[in-house]
């Protein structure tokens, strides 16, 4: 579901030359998994490409250690993982119509935004080599682009919210709870 079978099948159609300058390094996953997907990448020649870590109770030395974050995802509700990224200021791979990516995952600004196969992920894989010169500005603009779930940010929506229209309906909620206290 998280994409990695298709990123392996994507890195192992990639031309030899393209195919040596990237490393995926996968976090996650139980032993089982990480077996099968071992096996894909031997399948697929792209075994030595990959580095498997496992569970991490702590995955920020792993996006710092990278250039960028690949997660063609099927379906995401909320993407934390993609947030962790660009917080730590990856340019992101997700796919189109992923849900919460979309919202600041700009293509070509701050990731890439492909179709959901291989075809696609190895388009966004040759984008991201071709993008390499670019990849400190795109990493500054990912990160900005998550500023808006940050504590502050949310604390200020809810300010907006409540001195806005909502403003008479806290007052008068208050009053209510006041009353029913005083009833006790």
């Amino acid at each position: 579901r998280k994409g990695l079978g298709l990123l392996i099948e994507a890195l192992g159609g990639l031309p030899e030359a393209d195919r040596r300058a990237l490393k995926l390094v996968v976090i996650g996953g139980q032993a089982s998994e990480i077996a099968s997907f071992k096996a894909e990448a031997a399948r697929n020649g792209v075994a030595e490409r990959l580095i498997f870590v496992g569970m991490q109770s702590d995955v920020r030395p792993y996006l710092w250690l990278s250039d960028a974050f690949a997660f063609p995802s099927a379906y995401e509700i909320f993407s934390l993982a993609i947030l962790q990224a660009a917080a730590a200021g990856l340019p992101v791979l997700v796919s189109a119509r992923l849900y919460g990516a979309e919202e600041f995952v700009k293509d070509g600004q701050n990731g890439w935004v492909v179709e959901r196969d291989v075809p696609g992920v190895r388009s966004g894989l040759l984008r991201m080599l071709r993008d390499q010169p670019r990849m400190a500005e795109m990493a500054s603009a990912s990160a900005c682009s998550i500023t808006q779930y940050s504590q502050g940010a949310f604390e200020d929506r809810w300010r907006e919210l409540y001195s806005g229209p909502l403003a008479g309906a806290v007052e008068r909620v208050a009053a209510c709870v006041s009353l029913a206290n005083e009833s006790k």
